[in-house]
Protein backbone atom coordinates (compact mmCIF):
# COMPACT_ATOMS: atom_id res chain seq x y z
CA UNK A 1 0.00 0.00 0.00
CA UNK A 2 1.36 3.07 -0.79
CA UNK A 3 0.37 7.06 0.55
CA UNK A 4 1.41 10.09 -1.54
CA UNK A 5 3.12 12.40 1.82
CA UNK A 6 2.88 16.09 0.43
CA UNK A 7 3.13 18.61 3.60
CA UNK A 8 3.44 18.24 7.64
CA UNK A 9 -0.32 18.52 8.85
CA UNK A 10 -1.41 21.65 10.73
CA UNK A 11 -0.49 21.81 14.21
CA UNK A 12 2.85 19.69 13.89
CA UNK A 13 6.64 20.27 14.70
CA UNK A 14 7.30 22.65 11.60
CA UNK A 15 10.27 19.89 10.51
CA UNK A 16 9.67 16.40 9.56
CA UNK A 17 10.76 13.71 12.54
CA UNK A 18 11.85 10.30 11.71
CA UNK A 19 9.42 8.34 13.40
CA UNK A 20 8.12 4.80 12.39
CA UNK A 21 4.10 5.43 11.11
CA UNK A 22 2.01 2.40 11.50
CA UNK A 23 -0.50 0.99 9.41
CA UNK A 24 -3.58 -1.11 12.13
CA UNK A 25 -6.44 -3.26 10.50
CA UNK A 26 -9.64 -1.72 11.14
CA UNK A 27 -11.56 -4.92 13.29
CA UNK A 28 -15.21 -3.69 12.36
CA UNK A 29 -17.63 -2.18 9.54
CA UNK A 30 -17.42 1.65 9.38
CA UNK A 31 -19.03 4.17 7.06
CA UNK A 32 -16.70 7.49 5.82
CA UNK A 33 -19.75 9.71 6.29
CA UNK A 34 -19.65 8.97 10.14
CA UNK A 35 -16.16 9.48 11.73
CA UNK A 36 -14.91 11.58 14.04
CA UNK A 37 -11.92 12.70 15.31
CA UNK A 38 -13.22 11.21 18.33
CA UNK A 39 -14.63 8.22 16.83
CA UNK A 40 -11.90 6.45 14.69
CA UNK A 41 -13.21 2.78 13.58
CA UNK A 42 -11.88 0.06 16.19
CA UNK A 43 -8.61 -1.33 14.38
CA UNK A 44 -6.29 -4.17 16.07
CA UNK A 45 -3.53 -3.55 18.55
CA UNK A 46 -0.82 -5.13 16.42
CA UNK A 47 0.70 -2.92 13.48
CA UNK A 48 0.55 -4.77 10.22
CA UNK A 49 3.39 -2.48 8.87
CA UNK A 50 5.64 0.51 9.89
CA UNK A 51 7.01 3.14 7.70
CA UNK A 52 9.94 5.96 8.76
CA UNK A 53 9.88 7.96 5.59
CA UNK A 54 10.83 10.95 6.91
CA UNK A 55 10.59 12.95 3.20
CA UNK A 56 7.85 15.24 1.42
CA UNK A 57 6.65 14.95 -2.21
CA UNK A 58 7.59 10.71 -2.29
CA UNK A 59 5.30 7.83 -2.22
CA UNK A 60 5.35 6.22 1.28
CA UNK A 61 4.99 2.64 1.70
CA UNK A 62 3.27 -0.27 3.86
CA UNK A 63 3.77 -3.75 3.17
CA UNK A 64 0.16 -5.53 3.88
CA UNK A 65 0.78 -8.60 2.00
CA UNK A 66 0.07 -11.12 4.94
CA UNK A 67 -3.18 -9.07 5.27
CA UNK A 68 -4.13 -9.07 1.83
CA UNK A 69 -3.21 -12.78 1.53
CA UNK A 70 -5.63 -13.45 4.86
CA UNK A 71 -8.63 -12.00 3.16
CA UNK A 72 -8.13 -13.69 -0.43
CA UNK A 73 -7.40 -16.92 1.11
CA UNK A 74 -10.01 -17.07 4.33
CA UNK A 75 -12.47 -14.32 3.41
CA UNK A 76 -11.55 -12.43 6.02
CA UNK A 77 -13.57 -9.15 6.38
CA UNK A 78 -11.47 -6.10 4.46
CA UNK A 79 -12.81 -3.10 6.71
CA UNK A 80 -9.43 -0.93 5.79
CA UNK A 81 -6.62 0.51 7.33
CA UNK A 82 -5.84 3.11 10.51
CA UNK A 83 -2.67 5.02 9.97
CA UNK A 84 -1.16 5.84 13.56
CA UNK A 85 1.62 8.65 14.25
CA UNK A 86 4.17 7.92 16.75
CA UNK A 87 3.29 11.08 18.91
CA UNK A 88 0.51 13.66 19.23
CA UNK A 89 2.64 16.75 17.63
CA UNK A 90 3.33 14.40 14.49
CA UNK A 91 1.87 14.29 11.36
CA UNK A 92 1.64 14.57 7.44
CA UNK A 93 -0.57 15.14 4.79
CA UNK A 94 -1.51 12.45 2.45
CA UNK A 95 -3.19 12.64 -0.75
CA UNK A 96 -6.56 11.14 -0.65
CA UNK A 97 -8.62 9.09 -3.02
CA UNK A 98 -10.47 12.49 -3.34
CA UNK A 99 -7.66 14.04 -5.25
CA UNK A 100 -7.45 15.30 -8.44
CA UNK A 101 -4.93 13.57 -9.92
CA UNK A 102 -4.77 10.24 -10.25
CA UNK A 103 -1.07 9.05 -9.99
CA UNK A 104 -1.22 10.81 -6.74
CA UNK A 105 -3.91 9.19 -5.11
CA UNK A 106 -3.04 6.19 -2.75
CA UNK A 107 -2.43 2.73 -4.83
CA UNK A 108 -2.84 -0.84 -3.34
CA UNK A 109 -0.47 -3.14 -5.49
CA UNK A 110 -1.67 -6.56 -6.24
CA UNK A 111 0.81 -9.27 -7.58
CA UNK A 112 -0.18 -12.71 -8.40
CA UNK A 113 0.27 -15.61 -10.56
CA UNK A 114 -2.76 -16.70 -12.33
CA UNK A 115 -4.06 -20.06 -12.45
CA UNK A 116 -4.96 -22.14 -14.81
CA UNK A 117 -6.99 -24.55 -13.08
CA UNK A 118 -8.32 -25.77 -9.93
CA UNK A 119 -5.65 -28.64 -8.21
CA UNK A 120 -6.81 -30.04 -5.31
CA UNK A 121 -4.43 -32.96 -4.30
CA UNK A 122 -6.06 -36.12 -4.66
CA UNK A 123 -4.90 -36.83 -1.44
CA UNK A 124 -7.37 -34.10 0.01
CA UNK A 125 -10.17 -34.17 -2.14
CA UNK A 126 -12.11 -37.38 -1.29
CA UNK A 127 -13.34 -39.52 -4.07
CA UNK A 128 -17.53 -38.80 -4.49
CA UNK A 129 -19.71 -39.28 -7.33
CA UNK A 130 -20.34 -35.95 -7.09
CA UNK A 131 -19.16 -32.54 -5.62
CA UNK A 132 -21.26 -29.70 -5.26
CA UNK A 133 -19.24 -26.35 -6.02
CA UNK A 134 -19.92 -23.04 -5.17
CA UNK A 135 -17.89 -19.75 -6.83
CA UNK A 136 -17.68 -16.24 -4.82
CA UNK A 137 -15.97 -12.81 -5.64
CA UNK A 138 -13.82 -11.82 -2.83
CA UNK A 139 -17.00 -10.18 -0.95
CA UNK A 140 -18.16 -13.52 -0.54
CA UNK A 141 -20.59 -12.75 -3.49
CA UNK A 142 -21.73 -15.99 -4.91
CA UNK A 143 -20.94 -16.26 -8.97
CA UNK A 144 -21.54 -19.45 -10.00
CA UNK A 145 -22.79 -23.00 -8.19
CA UNK A 146 -23.44 -26.35 -9.80
CA UNK A 147 -22.97 -29.86 -8.98
CA UNK A 148 -20.04 -31.76 -10.82
CA UNK A 149 -19.07 -35.63 -11.23
CA UNK A 150 -15.09 -35.10 -11.76
CA UNK A 151 -12.42 -32.51 -11.39
CA UNK A 152 -12.72 -32.20 -15.18
CA UNK A 153 -15.89 -31.15 -15.03
CA UNK A 154 -15.26 -28.49 -12.17
CA UNK A 155 -12.07 -27.24 -13.98
CA UNK A 156 -14.13 -27.05 -17.97
CA UNK A 157 -16.77 -24.58 -15.97
CA UNK A 158 -14.53 -22.52 -13.83
CA UNK A 159 -12.34 -21.85 -16.70
CA UNK A 160 -15.56 -20.06 -18.66
CA UNK A 161 -15.48 -17.04 -15.80
CA UNK A 162 -14.84 -13.29 -16.68
CA UNK A 163 -11.08 -12.53 -15.19
CA UNK A 164 -10.68 -12.19 -11.80
CA UNK A 165 -10.51 -13.63 -8.39
CA UNK A 166 -13.10 -16.34 -7.91
CA UNK A 167 -12.78 -18.41 -4.30
CA UNK A 168 -13.88 -21.89 -5.60
CA UNK A 169 -15.43 -23.84 -2.58
CA UNK A 170 -15.65 -27.51 -3.21
CA UNK A 171 -17.34 -29.79 -0.75
CA UNK A 172 -18.85 -33.30 -0.90
CA UNK A 173 -22.38 -34.63 -0.13
CA UNK A 174 -22.65 -36.49 2.93
CA UNK A 175 -19.12 -35.75 4.00
CA UNK A 176 -18.20 -33.10 6.56
CA UNK A 177 -15.56 -32.11 3.87
CA UNK A 178 -14.50 -28.47 1.98
CA UNK A 179 -12.05 -27.36 -0.03
CA UNK A 180 -11.84 -23.76 -1.16
CA UNK A 181 -9.34 -22.97 -4.24
CA UNK A 182 -8.65 -18.91 -4.76
CA UNK A 183 -8.75 -18.70 -8.80
CA UNK A 184 -7.28 -15.74 -10.03
CA UNK A 185 -8.15 -15.54 -13.87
Amino acid sequence: MALYAYAVAPGSSTTLKNGSKSIYKITAAWAENTIKWTGAPAASSTALATSSNAALNTWETFDVTSDIKSVIETGAANNGYLLRFPTYNYGIKYRSSEYTTAANKPKLTVTYEPATSVQPKSSILPKAESYNVRVTNIQGREILSFVAKDIRQINSTVNTLPSGLHIVQISVPNLKFNYKVNFVK
